[in-house]
């Protein structure tokens, strides 16, 4: 049936549809901010696109910079800002950066494109330099890559690893070298041949430099190996081991806050449910560098898969969510091996606070000491990078377009700010605190 409309109801609907047709869309009215004496510029604003979303995007209020540092890229520039300074160029790049450091002081700038050069400049705009060349794989055999280990904050120094895969298959290893780079000088030194220490499925978990930036852990898949900063090994095959599956073969490692021992994952285990026969799992050992003690860690059930992440603290790891058949999501405790059921939720991503207090997974975010209290488990935007303790950021899909924004947390609440900058395709951004 057909009900008839009244005059009223028509001039109400058609007021709606003219307001609805004549609303903006946010990014058609761009800020300006005036320029400062010396290479400012003016506030990074939202470009609008061809296809414009939906409905307007929700605005939130801007992030407050203040003791933060940032490095972004825009329109083909590097700017470096701290505060709520107005940000300042200090390099062109032209192209898309991959990655972006600082170093400790913030004096220093660390850009890389890939498989293109690497760059370093002063964050005040000086000494802009490369310090690795494209071409400088032109010295190795063919099909040799490289990528960056870790910027080392106390120094203007960087650990780069070169890997040579003989095939592309999944889970196929690669020769491993790993070499120093002077950020100041641009001057490359190598340390040492690692031998088979990468593995073509994602999971970089086996090199890693101590808290106290004085030892390197290399896992290989002959077992795993400390060493200087120089590329000396101090503590060699601390945890021989027998990979169970030829899927996972390299460990994961993760030191201690003080940098005493490590954290180690080893894939020697099996891991069967009625949904799956021979799986690969992990055995978790605790290793003190000075005893050299090995303890084992009991979890039931143990840690399986390649997505799993261990607190910073080193007491808790989370773990689980493999597929439709097996939901379940773990918190073990490295101390006790006790083992809770936090969630039930089939996740790719895990990922703990600086501080272990909090942990993410999947687009939930807990309180580690309310892990009983399924209210407490609060839903985020899918996080990004922990930016500090309570602060990271995120994505949210808005419209037709997805969106970096900054997150805080506050207590049993998450607050989204704007970072006030063009997230266009070639975007990229380095946040820290001061």
């Amino acid at each position: 049936m057909i009900t008839k409309l009244a005059p009223r109801q028509y001039f109400w609907i058609v007021l709606l549809i003219l307001l609805v047709a004549c609303a903006p869309t946010l990014g058609s009215f761009p800020t300006e901010i005036s320029p400062s004496p010396t290479k400012a510029i003016q506030t990074p604003t939202i470009a609008p696109t061809d296809t414009p979303p939906l409905f307007p995007l929700t605005i939130y209020p801007k992030f407050p910079f203040d003791g933060y540092v940032l490095l972004f890229t825009q329109d083909g520039h590097l700017f470096f800002q701290e505060g709520d300074s107005m940000p300042t160029k200090i390099f062109d790049i032209y192209e898309k950066a991959y990655h972006l450091e600082l170093s400790d002081d913030n004096q220093k700038a660390i850009l890389f494109r890939g498989d293109d050069d690497v760059y370093s400049i002063n964050t005040n705009g000086t000494q802009g330099k490369i310090i690795i060349p494209k071409n400088w794989l032109d010295n190795f055999e063919k099909g040799t890559k490289m990528s960056i280990v870790q910027l080392l904050t106390a120094t203007h120094r960087m650990l780069v690893k070169t890997f040579l895969c003989n095939s592309q298959e999944q889970s196929h290893l690669c020769m491993v070298s790993l070499f120093q780079v002077d950020t100041d000088t641009g001057e490359i030194r190598k340390l040492v041949d690692l031998g088979l220490a990468y593995q073509q499925n994602g999971h970089d978990q086996n090199i890693k430099v101590s808290p106290n930036e004085k030892m390197i852990a290399v896992g290989t898949a002959d077992g795993t190996d400390i060493l200087t900063l120089d590329g000396r090994i101090i503590r060699e095959n601390v945890l021989p081991y027998k990979p169970s599956t030829p899927s996972e073969i390299l460990p994961s490692l993760f030191w201690m806050p003080d940098s005493s021992g490590l954290i180690l994952a080893t894939p020697d285990a099996l891991y069967n449910t009625p949904a799956y026969y021979g799986f690969t799992a992990y055995t978790i050992w605790r290793y003190s560098i000075e005893s050299g003690n090995k303890i084992q860690v009991m979890l039931d059930p143990p840690l399986m898969g390649n997505e799993f992440d261990i607190s910073p603290n080193g007491t808790w790891s989370i773990y689980g969510g493999l597929s439709y058949y097996d939901t379940a999501l773990y918190l073990g405790n490295l101390e006790t091996g006790h083992v809770t059921v936090i969630g039930d939720e089939i996740t790719p991503f895990f990922s703990w606070g600086p501080d272990s207090k909090y942990f993410a997974y999947g687009t939930s975010l807990q309180h580690l000491n309310v892990v009983d209290d399924p209210s407490y488990s609060t839903e985020i935007c899918s996080l990004m990078k922990w930016v500090d303790a309570n602060h990271f950021l995120c994505t949210l899909v808005e419209g037709n377009r997805s969106r970096l924004y900054m997150a805080e947390i506050d207590d049993r609440a998450i607050k989204i700010f704007e970072l006030g900058l063009d997230l266009s395709a070639n975007f990229s951004i380095f946040i820290k605190p001061k």
